[in-house]
């Protein structure tokens, strides 16, 4: 088969012609396979579709069959569905919730992190028989932005120098998503409301819970911010969110702004940013920018 009869490029005279057979070609299929789909990183799925340890997801790639989910530690893992034994189908459901994956053939049975944990009649295969070399196999994957993709290949770059400028897209539609931060309207009318000091559990951002928040307003509302944005309100009004680890920076917290004379009745009161004016008796600790900081300087 000769590929310069399918093209025509003759881009002096304006035109770019391809012959219509290079569309149902089982030649042109299989060079397409080889050439591209087992070279490049291939897009499989989104962490947010296996948010707890258990879920999975199944997925058909370049026609390899596939599935990914979140191992018992939360960790994301990417497998084969295929049992190593006799190649018969692991994941046999697109989606849900298991701590054990079985091969409906032998009863082979996985955990979520692909490794072999059960199988009848184990004697009979011998005093060198080892498990871990019966584990599920993984391809290359890897995530950027919460985008999961895999690659067939173990010679192609890295997924971020792979997908090079087009991570700049990844990244706009990534910022579509909540910051996180949720606000109950109507809190600013219960006055003073109960709160305790934060643990490290509670893995919050002002280091203060109260508890059954949704009781003391309305239904809360869900803040949607792009990176970069930031989200001013009263401080009388209840809100709150987990903490935030991107480096893309979206704001969620209350601002509270003060006179530098202005003091507070709780330690956490002393955390602030001097912005204007002088603070002689050293009651607000300014706050260093953290190391890495990705903000430019103006």
């Amino acid at each position: 088969m000769d590929l310069n009869e399918l093209v025509y490029d003759r881009p002096d005279l304006g035109k770019f012609r391809v012959h219509r057979s290079s569309m149902t070609l089982p030649e042109i299929y299989e060079l397409e396979k080889r050439k591209i789909f087992d070279r490049c990183w291939l897009y499989l799925g989104h962490e947010s579709e296996v948010p707890n340890a258990g879920d999975y997801v199944r997925r058909v790639v370049a026609e390899r069959a596939l599935f990914f989910a979140r191992n018992r530690d939360g960790e994301l893992v990417v497998f084969h569905n295929t049992c190593p034994h006799r190649g018969a189908l692991i994941c046999r459901t697109d989606h849900g919730n298991a701590q054990v994956f079985q091969c409906f053939y032998h009863a082979w049975s996985f955990n979520t992190s692909g490794e072999l944990i059960g199988m009848p009649d184990i004697e009979g295969y011998g005093p060198d028989f080892d498990r871990s070399e019966m584990s599920l196999r993984s391809p290359r994957f890897d995530s950027y932005q919460g985008f999961i993709f895999v690659c067939f290949d173990r010679n192609t770059e890295p997924l971020v120098e792979y997908l090079a400028g087009a991570a700049e897209y990844l990244d706009l539609v990534s910022d579509q998503s909540p910051a996180g931060m949720k606000v109950i309207p109507g809190s600013h009318l219960g006055g003073q409301i109960p709160f305790e000091h934060s643990t490290a559990e509670d893995n919050n951002v002002l280091g203060q819970s109260v508890h059954q928040a949704e009781e003391y307003g309305e239904t809360p509302v869900a803040f949607e911010m792009k990176a970069g944005q930031v989200s001013l309100h009263t401080d009388l009004l209840l809100h709150g969110s987990d903490s935030n680890t991107s480096n893309r920076r979206r704001c969620g917290l209350t601002l509270r702004y003060f006179p530098p004379d202005v003091r507070g009745s709780d330690p956490q009161h002393g955390l602030g940013i001097i912005c204007r004016g002088r603070d002689s008796e050293g009651y607000w600790q300014h706050i260093p920018r953290p190391e890495g900081d990705q903000i430019r300087r103006t």
